[in-house]
């Protein structure tokens, strides 16, 4: 049970909101464009190919941060690992190898796709995904060391997963809306700068170049209230879909901004004000994503 507990700890589930909505944000999008009903299996398959995706993040975040984990002590539920390295839960090849395990199992799902569910897109968007957590973490890029980790993090979240919800339902990238771009990649860029804040001590004496180390957390701060807030306007002005209808999306994660506003002057890293900015400022992309696939969808 302690083992099956420290797997559980390691994948850290919750997490899994990052993928599971932008999947459903792109089937939304083919429901909402093309009028025409949801696929139930690939809706699943998509959803399969995220969990997959979910854990191999996670899981070689851990085996490749362990020194900077290791050394944290301002970590919150959203950033610093699953903590199972530092507390000598999992060991450091047991990571590597359940990396490696769901790399593969998302190349096996991403061959049946091609091969006998006729969705040609799926194993390039698969092998991007792959691509881009490698360039994150390891060698010879390590973006997340050098400065860029973030814009993997917006390729990833903003573009590739509603791309693969879509072309999961459509089976290529006809009707995708780019207009939608002009609010997605602000929003995500906010959510990937907002995980950087708290790290920001111990990724500094690592010699990690966040966009928290290279500006400082309080600027950073101010920087995810701000493109939060073009986000949720460019929604509203550029989605096509009816102004009222943008507006009731809108209203909770709306609320959740208006509440960082106090925090975005007075959150330094490791303290409880931190902690909820943090916690605020990754309710606006979650739940914007979730209530705008939801009304998509339904």
């Amino acid at each position: 049970m302690s083992k099956l507990s420290a797997w559980l700890q390691a994948s850290r589930l919750p997490s899994q909101t990052y993928i599971f909505f932008p999947l459903l944000l792109g089937a939304g999008l083919f429901h909402w464009r093309s009028g025409l009903p949801i696929q139930p299996g690939h809706l699943l398959l998509a959803q399969l190919y995220g969990l997959f995706l979910q854990l191999y993040i996670v899981y070689a975040n851990d085996y490749a941060d362990a020194p900077s984990d290791g050394a944290n002590t301002t970590y919150t539920p959203f950033s610093g690992g699953s903590r199972v390295i530092p507390q000598g839960k999992l060991s450091l090849g047991a990571l590597r190898n359940a990396a490696l395990l769901m790399a593969a199992a998302n190349l096996l799902l991403g061959l049946g796709l091609f091969f006998w569910a006729r969705r040609p897109l799926a194993l390039p968007l698969i092998l991007v995904s792959l691509l881009l957590l490698w360039m994150y973490s390891f060698p010879p890029f390590k973006l997340s060391y050098r400065g860029g980790g973030e814009l993997l993090q917006v390729l990833g979240v903003g573009v590739v997963l509603p791309l693969m919800g879509y072309s999961m339902q459509a089976g290529d990238w006809g009707g995708f809306p780019w207009t939608w771009m002009l609010f997605l990649l602000p929003m995500n860029i906010a959510a990937a700068f907002t995980t950087t804040i708290p790290d920001t001590p111990s990724d500094k004496t690592s010699g990690k170049k966040t966009v928290s180390v290279l500006l400082g957390a309080g600027v950073v701060q101010k920087l995810v209230v701000g493109f939060y807030a073009v986000g949720l306007a460019g929604f509203i002005a550029f989605s096509g879909l009816p102004a009222a209808r943008t507006l009731k999306i809108s209203a909770l994660p709306f609320v959740c901004w208006i509440l960082l506003l106090p925090f975005s002057c007075n959150a330094a890293p490791g303290t409880r004000n931190c902690l909820l900015f943090v916690t605020l400022a990754v309710a606006v992309q979650v739940l914007w994503t979730a209530t705008t696939a939801i009304y998509l969808l339904f």
